[in-house]
């Protein structure tokens, strides 16, 4: 199982749980070990970095492996009787923090989604786990590969991140806001009998997975006849 520590999105949380079911069955681990997976701020994994691997910067994940293991070498729990907590029978085989902020800031770079980011980023930690490593050149492609392996079984693949712009233009209480409203999934523009509620741009942002769409709602067309009018006319 993985025991999750710190804030993250609920569909993000259930493909991570998909990684680590994956990756136990791919490698024929037992059914009863533990990961503990922390999210954590920038201050927080830069304070780890430094005072765990004397490195004061802040990075994207750290990886604390409970158990020696080289690459292909099965975990046996026989070795570990006495690191089994016996109150729930588990054994709990590393601890991974990822740094959310770090994820997102990558995630933005490559052009993919934060589940992408995410998902790679626990991968990454768990082969870890197992004896994975990448300072050497050989090591580096190995476990490159098998991270593409997992994630592309998964159909968690760098999909682009596509966003645009579209602006809501036409008459006075015509429905723009309204629209907006239903467009992003709640309330971010003023709905009113009222003409001319709306005296300026307004940003209503949907996102979905890989996508991210920013509506501009703009004042109505109208003649002009005081200077508020001239003013909410330069909006349009």
């Amino acid at each position: 199982m993985i025991e999750i520590l710190g804030i993250i999105d609920k569909p993000i949380e259930e493909e991570l749980i998909k990684v680590f079911n994956y990756i136990k069955q791919l490698f024929n681990l037992p059914n009863n070990i533990k990961i503990n997976l922390n999210f954590v701020s920038q201050a927080k994994i830069k304070q780890l970095n430094n005072s765990t691997r004397g490195i004061n910067k802040i990075t994207d994940v750290l990886t604390y492996p409970y158990v020696n293991l080289k690459v292909g070498e099965s975990l046996n729990l026989k070795d570990y009787n006495l690191d089994i907590d016996p109150l729930d029978n588990l054994l709990t085989i590393g601890d991974i923090y990822i740094c959310t902020t770090k994820a997102e800031q990558q995630a933005l770079e490559f052009g993919h989604s934060l589940k992408r980011e995410i998902c790679f980023l626990f991968c990454h930690g768990f082969l870890h786990i197992l004896g994975y490593d990448h300072i050497l050149p050989n090591d580096e492609k190995l476990m490159i590969d098998q991270q593409n392996k997992i994630l592309n079984n998964l159909n968690i693949t760098r999909q682009k991140f596509k966003c645009g712009f579209v602006t809501i233009v036409g008459e006075t209480n015509a429905g723009k806001s309204t629209l907006i409203n239903q467009l992003v999934g709640m309330h971010v523009a003023i709905v009113s009998p009222k003409s001319q509620t709306t005296r300026e741009n307004i940003l209503g942002i949907f996102n979905d997975e890989n996508t991210q769409i920013v509506f501009v709602d703009t004042p109505g067309y109208h003649k002009n006849v005081t200077k508020v009018d001239e003013e909410m006319e330069k909006n349009i």
